[in-house]
């Protein structure tokens, strides 16, 4: 009987540490300087493909598919980006309306080099915020699931 347990312990580990999904990170786009290297990383979490000037973000991404009990992913995705005008309005999914700035400023935290000052029309729904400058071009997105 001893045996069959441990037999069922041992298979019950063996199969609980298949992770699917990206992998667990914590990360700020200044540890990538490269433009390429910066749109790569964030296709890793995000579903999107989008064209980019320039990109800064700070990701937090906790993979809860492996262990004991499979769960949902919690993440924190922040990106600030300055894009083709042209492309601004992909940014806006069918759904979002139009909001009010937030009340934490995650994208003035977030952008580094690119200047947010005039981030000012803003749309959301239920745990994603897109900012957009329609003259600069430049666009802030947050999708979350964790945290304010």
């Amino acid at each position: 009987m001893i045996r069959v347990l441990m037999l069922i312990a041992a298979m019950g580990m063996t199969c609980c540490d298949r992770q699917t999904g990206p992998p667990n990170v914590s990360e700020k786009s200044v540890v990538r300087p490269g433009l390429s290297d910066r749109v790569t990383f964030v296709e890793t979490y995000v579903r999107f493909r989008r064209q980019y000037i320039q990109l800064e973000y700070d990701i937090v991404f906790q993979n809860n598919s492996g262990g004991m009990v499979a769960g949902p992913s919690d993440w924190d995705v922040r990106l600030v980006a300055q894009v083709p005008v042209g492309e601004l309005d992909d940014w806006i999914d069918q759904g979002m309306t139009a909001s009010s700035a937030p009340t934490q400023a995650w994208h003035v935290d977030t952008a580094k080099e690119i200047d947010t000052a005039n981030v000012v029309e803003w749309y959301a729904d239920s745990g994603r915020s897109v900012g957009i400058d329609r003259v600069n071009g430049v666009v802030a997105y947050r999708n979350h699931t964790m945290g304010q």
